[in-house]
């Protein structure tokens, strides 16, 4: 019943309107149709790629020059370790260690254990918005080097994707 998936020379005609033949095997009416859903999320994919690696590398470059402030390593009642600090009498929180986030390894939201908790720690965060913060400013250069390389291919093979369904296409509304 997977055929249609991974068939790339059956003619589109094979599973479409005029044909009962893709009815009863559970494969979609026009599995045509899936490679351009596809495409597109790639596409997708790599434009939210780009746009967080910029991001990412903006902050990281920005985070430079913050200010910073004392904090201290906690952990929550489910044993997450996060940071805390005050800036101007307002408390806040945060698990972000460099730009962009994430490290290997680490678990989304969580500092690794090597930050023991009581730890003290220097918190950088933005001045126009405290709730951002960082412990190592700057940025991470193979973190970005990978987000700007993973939108550098998703791009590319989603465009060129897209493309080439739309010209398929064009050759066999011609016939």
């Amino acid at each position: 019943p997977w055929g249609w998936w991974t068939s790339r020379s059956a003619p589109s005609t094979t599973c479409g309107r005029a044909s009962s033949s893709c009815g009863g095997d559970g494969g979609p009416e026009d599995p045509a149709l899936l490679r351009p859903l596809i495409y597109a999320l790639t596409f997708a994919g790599g434009l939210y790629m780009a746009f967080r690696s910029v991001e990412e590398l903006t902050l990281g470059l920005e985070s430079r020059s913050w200010p910073a402030v004392e904090g201290r390593i906690l952990v929550d009642d489910r044993g997450r370790r996060f940071y805390g600090y005050l800036v101007d009498g307002r408390g806040h929180a945060g698990e972000r260690i460099r730009f962009p986030a994430g490290l290997p390894g680490q678990t989304p939201g969580e500092l690794p254990a090597d930050y023991a908790p009581g730890q003290q720690v220097r918190v950088h965060y933005a001045p126009d918005g405290p709730h951002v913060s960082v412990l190592e400013p700057g940025i991470w250069l193979p973190g970005i080097a990978a987000g700007f390389g993973i939108a550098a291919v998703m791009l590319p093979a989603g465009a060129v994707g897209i493309r080439r369904w739309r010209v398929g296409r064009q050759h066999r509304s011609n016939d």
